[in-house]
């Protein structure tokens, strides 16, 4: 199977929702090559460092700051820096099912 990066692009989103998408991807039965959030959040928004202490404590997530470019600036962003086979967007107030990838993969591969 081929690798995949994730790309969740955020922006205002309540700590716990993107911990808990992020939680969805790490927990995933294909592991991706990379996951990247991609973070519109205005600095300075109140939640802005509990968000940043939250994505740093997850062990291979990338974070990337963007500002004033808003959510579709930030997907392509992300998909410029990827380098894996498939891209799979995650919106960050969304969760996958723990076969998700690997199905979409295995769909993408064989059909």
């Amino acid at each position: 199977m081929s690798g995949v990066d994730v790309i969740i692009p955020t922006y205002r989103i309540p700590v716990g929702d993107l911990s808990k998408c992020i939680d969805s991807v790490l927990a995933q039965t294909l592991k991706p090559t990379t996951i990247r959030v991609l973070d519109a959040t205005p600095v300075s928004d109140t939640d802005y460092s509990k968000l940043r202490a939250m994505i740093d404590s997850k062990v291979g997530v990338q974070y990337v700051r963007q500002t004033g470019k808003g959510l579709s600036q930030a997907r392509n962003q992300a998909i410029e820096m990827g380098s894996s086979t498939y891209i799979a967007l995650l919106d960050g107030d969304d969760w996958w099912y723990p076969h998700h990838l690997e199905r979409l993969v295995d769909m993408a591969e064989n059909s």
